[in-house]
């Protein structure tokens, strides 16, 4: 059983960072797209994406995901922390990207995004992984 524990962790870590990325990306873009409107240069949505931590919360019931994403950017974009992650989880090409992956977000706090995936994401994931390791 630990042998195929081992084989699982490098493919669960896969999962979690093509999440990560794909959340980085929508979120970076909807930065430029705000920054854009203010005529700030944040660079290339490469950049930002790469700026931007996606962590696990320290409490589960917060999300699968948390960023401060809005909190880091707020002051370079002079408007207030909440107000931009506000801003971010409603950019249509980011609603769009959860709508796909059947996600939710959610502004906590001062600025905080939380992010919840579906229970169908983590068995699709579980079923892959078992499928993988039984061939």
């Amino acid at each position: 059983m630990n042998l195929i524990l081992k084989t699982q962790e490098p493919q669960v870590d896969f999962a979690s960072d093509f999440v990560r990325h794909t959340l980085a990306r929508a979120l970076a873009r909807a930065l430029c797209i705000f920054a854009a409107t203010k005529s700030i240069d944040l660079g290339t949505e490469d950049l930002v994406a790469a700026s931007i931590k996606l962590e696990y919360p320290a409490i589960i019931e917060h999300g699968d995901f948390a960023t401060n994403t809005a909190l880091a950017f707020a002051k370079k974009l002079g408007c207030a922390p909440q107000v931009l992650a506000r801003t971010l989880v409603e950019d249509s090409s980011f609603k769009e990207l959860l709508l796909k992956v059947q996600a939710k977000a959610e502004v906590a706090g001062p600025g905080f995004i939380n992010f919840k995936l579906p229970q169908s994401f983590f068995n699709e994931t579980v079923h892959e992984i078992v499928s993988k390791s039984e061939n």
